[in-house]
């Protein structure tokens, strides 16, 4: 809560009520093993137990509305699971660079990423959340001469970083069977291909 004065004498009083509390807790690992002086791999793993330990005045899902679990619109979800915290995710990658002549450079670049489910930024309940995910991203890339570069990359390769709806978690659904469920698909949910070309002047 804060006071604001302006030069009118108005007074405005701003109050924010559902400000949460969070602990975060886990392990990081990364490592890198250079094979050659061209090839390269990294990988690494996370492990994360994260939980809202305050959380008195959340707003509610329109399930949770249905349900009848709201008081004044809100609801308490101090000791559940926050959004955006998967329990584990790791990556492994490796990169090649091939050394022809003072002409040409080329780079191969590879990433292979995974993840734990988690609840998304669109619902605090299991009933719609990023199902366990992985997923490929590729690229090549040349060096021609000091100043020309061309790239060829691959994202989402895999198309697996999509929110995913499910009707087991959803108590409308296994009571009343009458739910209908609109799942949004983000747009790096799909694949995508590009060719990039630069060209440095100076």
């Amino acid at each position: 809560e804060f006071l604001q004065r302006n030069e009118s004498s108005t007074v405005a009083i701003n109050i924010t009520q559902n400000i949460a509390g969070q602990r975060n807790r886990g392990l990081e690992l990364s490592g890198t093993f250079r094979a050659t002086d061209a090839l390269t791999f990294d990988s690494g793993v996370m492990l994360l137990d994260a939980e809202m330990t305050f959380f008195p005045n959340s707003l509610c899902t329109e399930t949770e509305k249905l349900l009848g679990q709201c008081v004044n619109g809100t609801i308490d979800r101090s000791g559940q699971p926050p959004r955006q915290a998967p329990d584990w995710k790791g990556f492994f990658k490796t990169s090649y660079d091939v050394y022809t002549d003072e002409t040409y450079n080329v780079n191969l670049d590879g990433t292979f990423s995974f993840s734990d489910g988690y609840i998304t930024d669109r619902a605090w309940a299991s009933v719609s959340m990023m199902d366990k995910e992985v997923d490929l991203n590729l690229s090549a890339s040349v060096d021609i001469g000091e100043q020309w570069n061309v790239t060829f990359w691959g994202r989402n390769l895999l198309e697996s970083f999509s929110e995913t709806y499910f009707p087991e978690n959803d108590p409308i659904t296994t009571t009343a069977n009458t739910a209908v469920m609109f799942v949004q698909v983000p747009s790096n949910a799909f694949a995508s291909y590009g060719l990039q070309i630069g060209y440095e002047f100076f």
